[in-house]
């Protein structure tokens, strides 16, 4: 937290910026008033590129509003934005939280320090496009993209040779009596991750998944 920081009055360096700014500014007997001018004169974007949202670490409290909001709007699930949803919420439980788990205990120990990383305010014009669009952007390269790309690849495989021992083997029925809700998860992790298989193999544009991950997902 550098000088500037401190005499312009905000707090950066914390992940609950906002919170101590606003401490900090009671402290200092400033009033709080009402501010809604004509002109907008605080404006931000949010985390367009999964790199950045993947950092973003929620609440616990949201869970029963989400809930709320789940149960308000499941007529949705036949829209792109409820399945993107449905992909931000496996990608961040088996990425970001592992991660932050692992640094949790690390730093519990001694191991490591905490570091806070400030997302990007702006973005260029490619990934509004695609943010625009609904169309997930895995430009960046970052190690839990190799977790979500080996992970999505293994179900696949793990799922193809299911449907491959049905047909040359014990017969479709036989495996749907055996493990149903397999196939079923299976299915369905293979609809969530849609968008990454693409990134992977079809994309051609700057929000692809880079080729260094696709190797390392497919070696491991």
């Amino acid at each position: 937290m550098n000088l500037y920081n401190l005499q312009i009055g905000l707090k950066y360096g914390c992940p609950v910026e906002d919170v101590i700014t606003g401490l900090s500014i009671q402290c200092r007997r400033w009033r709080s008033v009402y501010c809604n001018p004509t002109r907008q004169v605080f404006l931000g974007i949010a985390p367009t590129a999964l790199s950045q949202t993947l950092v973003q670490v929620s609440s616990p409290w949201l869970i029963p509003f989400a809930y709320v909001i789940f149960a308000k709007y499941t007529w949705s699930c036949v829209e792109l934005g409820w399945w993107n949803d449905q992909r931000i919420w496996l990608y961040k439980r088996t990425s970001s939280y592992l991660f932050a788990f692992i640094d949790t205990i690390l730093n519990s120990l001694g191991y490591s320090d905490s570091a806070f990383v400030i997302t990007a305010k702006v973005s260029d014009e490619d990934v509004s496009h695609n943010y625009e669009k609904e169309v997930m952007e895995f430009g960046a390269l970052s190690p839990m993209f190799t977790i979500l790309a080996t992970l999505a690849l293994l179900n696949l495989f793990c799922f193809l040779g299911v449907v491959k021992k049905a047909i040359m083997g014990e017969g479709m029925t036989k495996v749907y009596e055996t493990m149903p809700l397999q196939i079923l998860l299976c299915g369905v992790l293979i609809l969530i991750n849609l968008p990454l298989y693409q990134a992977l193999y079809l994309r051609k544009d700057k929000g692809k998944m880079p080729s260094s991950i696709a190797f390392k997902s497919r070696d491991i």
